[in-house]
C-alpha cells in the first residue's frame, strides 16, 4: 500500500449543501385553488420579517432537449450581471425564424412569487401542528394583492391582530386540447380578523432556503445553455432528463356564491389568465423515460435547426 497520509477527508458537509440547494428534498405544502372550490387564506409574516414574500426571476427549459431541468436564476434581474440565457433569448426572438422565436417563448424569463399562507377553514395538519402552506400566485395577481398592501385604508394585512383574511376563486376561461386557461379572482376582508392559529408564526417556511437563488457565472451559463456542463453535479456533460408531464385538467364544479364577508376585487383584469399546468417546482426532476427519448430528439433537432438558420 502507498502512503496515503495526505488524503483529505471526505467532505460530507458539502453533500448535505447540495442535497440542500438542488435536490428535491422534503416536498412543501403548496396551496391549490380548485375550479370552482374557493378558498379562504390569511398571509403570514414572521415577527421580525419586514417583508412577507419572495421574488425570483428564472430561465425555464434550459438546456433545450434535456426535458425536465431545475429553473436557473436570471442573473440581470438578481445581481445586475450579465445573463447569457437573457442574451440567447433575445438573439431567438429577433432572428426573425418562428422556430427560434417558440425556443425564446421556453426559455424566456418567469417570475416567481412566494409567500407563507394558512388556510382559514383548514388551518391544522392532523397532528395538530399549523398548516402553514406555500402559496406561488402569478406575478398579475400579486400585484393585485399588492393594490391592497399599499391602501392605507387596509392597513397591514399580515397582521395577526388587525390583518384581513383574502377569498381566492378560480375559474376555467378557455381550453386548447390538453391545456387549459384559469382565470384566479381575489377579494379582501370586509373587516378586520385576528389569526385565528398564531402559533402559525412559528412554522413558516424560510424563504430564501427553501428556494435559494443560485448564480452562475457568464462561462458557466454559456456551459449550461450548451449542455456541457450540469449545474446540479458539477459534471462535464449534462444528462438527458425527463420529458416534461402533460398538464392535468380540472373537472368544473358549481361555483360558491360570494357573500357579505368579502369585498369585491379592487380590479377588473381580464387578463388575469393562467396555464393549468403542474408544480413547476415539484416535477421539474420528475422521471418518465417512456417519453425522453422522442422529446429529447424533437427538441435538439429545434435546436439544431435554430442554431444553423
Amino acid at each position: 500500500m502507498g502512503n496515503f497520509d495526505n488524503f483529505v477527508s471526505l467532505d460530507l458537509g458539502k453533500l448535505s449543501e447540495d442535497d440542500s440547494r438542488f435536490g428535491r428534498g422534503k416536498r412543501v405544502n403548496r396551496l391549490k385553488v380548485q375550479v370552482g372550490q374557493p378558498r379562504v387564506i390569511r398571509i403570514l409574516r414572521g415577527p421580525t420579517d419586514s417583508t412577507f414574500y419572495r421574488v425570483r426571476s428564472q430561465h425555464w427549459g434550459i438546456p433545450v432537449g434535456h426535458g425536465n431541468t431545475p429553473p436557473l436564476a436570471c442573473a440581470r434581474k438578481h445581481a445586475d450581471e450579465p445573463c447569457y440565457f437573457c442574451e440567447m433569448v433575445n438573439e431567438y426572438f429577433n432572428s426573425g425564424d418562428p422556430r427560434q422565436a417558440a425556443l425564446g417563448r421556453k426559455m424566456k424569463i418567469a417570475v416567481s412569487v412566494l409567500l407563507n399562507v394558512i388556510d382559514v377553514k383548514d388551518p391544522h395538519n392532523e397532528d395538530g401542528t399549523p398548516k402553514v402552506l406555500l402559496w406561488n400566485p402569478s406575478w398579475k395577481l400579486f400585484q393585485e394583492v399588492r393594490a391592497y398592501f399599499r391602501d392605507p385604508d387596509y392597513g397591514d394585512l399580515t397582521h395577526p391582530e388587525t390583518g384581513r383574511n383574502f377569498k381566492i376563486s378560480s375559474s376555467q376561461v378557455s381550453s386548447q386540447g390538453e391545456r387549459t386557461w384559469t382565470r384566479y379572482d381575489l377579494q379582501v376582508g370586509a373587516k378586520p380578523t385576528e389569526l385565528e392559529v398564531p402559533e402559525a408564526l412559528d412554522h413558516l417556511y424560510d424563504l430564501d432556503s427553501t428556494f435559494p437563488v443560485k448564480l452562475y457565472s457568464y462561462e458557466q451559463q454559456t456551459m449550461i445553455f450548451d449542455g456541457t456542463w450540469d449545474p446540479r453535479t458539477g459534471s462535464a456533460a449534462l444528462p438527458a432528463s425527463a420529458a416534461s408531464v402533460a398538464p392535468k385538467l380540472t373537472s368544473e364544479v358549481p361555483v360558491a356564491s360570494d357573500d357579505d364577508e368579502f369585498e369585491p376585487s379592487s380590479t377588473e383584469d381580464s387578463d388575469e389568465f393562467e396555464t393549468a399546468d403542474d408544480d413547476e417546482w415539484d416535477d421539474v426532476l420528475a422521471d418518465d423515460s417512456s417519453k425522453q427519448a422522442a422529446m429529447k430528439k424533437k427538441l435538439q433537432a429545434l435546436k439544431q435547426a435554430a442554431r444553423t438558420k
